[in-house]
């Protein structure tokens, strides 16, 4: 009897096995490069969200507190007011000083604004915050690499109810690349 007739003909050969492996190998390894890339995508878009985020919000809170503001002045000097080389901002907020229940006067009609005068600028950890003569009173933004303001006495083109803010916020990604932000706002004060 032939014994090639009666071998079983089903089932892989050792050399069919190493081809298959090596097939699922490559697939292996293409998926896998294709996950990294996708996560390291994923989280340099985070990155810039968050950086744009920030930037945004600054100004969304520094319009929400200027907004309440307007000019006046006291001492001589007028609010509000770029100091530290454009970098920072005093202003002086409203108050109830006669105690009628309005932040204006109930006998001369004037507006009443608060003797305490408040800055906005960086603080040392790159956050952007709000102080007073005793310390950070609000916190504004983090990230933020830049900052500067203007307002009618520093650009003529503005309108004198206006602060412009410009504004860079930067975060560093996972792989140790920058990515920045720049914005560029007016907030329009009460008078």
């Amino acid at each position: 009897m032939d014994s090639r007739r009666n071998r079983p003909t089903e089932g892989f050969t050792l050399i069919e096995m190493m081809i298959s492996l090596a097939i699922l190998g490559i697939l292996l390894v293409s998926v896998f490069s294709i996950t990294i890339e996708t996560y390291a995508y994923i989280a340099d878009t985070e990155v810039d969200y968050s950086t744009q985020a920030e930037a945004n919000q600054a100004l969304d809170r520094m319009s929400e507190i200027l907004r309440k503001c307007g000019w006046n002045s006291a001492g001589g000097l007028n609010y509000p007011r770029v100091t530290g080389g454009g970098t920072e901002l005093q202003f002086r907020v409203l108050r109830d000083l006669d105690g009628n229940g309005f932040p204006y006067s109930a006998t001369t009609g004037e507006l009443e604004w608060g003797p305490m005068v408040y800055t906005i600028r960086q603080d040392g950890g790159g956050n952007l915050r709000v102080f007073n003569n005793t310390g950070p009173v609000w916190h504004l933004a983090r990230y933020v690499n830049s900052i500067s303001f203007a307002t009618y006495n520093e650009n003529p083109a503005l309108h004198l109810r206006e602060v412009q803010v410009t504004l860079q916020t930067r975060k560093m990604t996972k792989g140790g690349a920058p990515i920045d932000f720049s914005l560029v706002g007016t907030v329009d004060m009460r008078n």
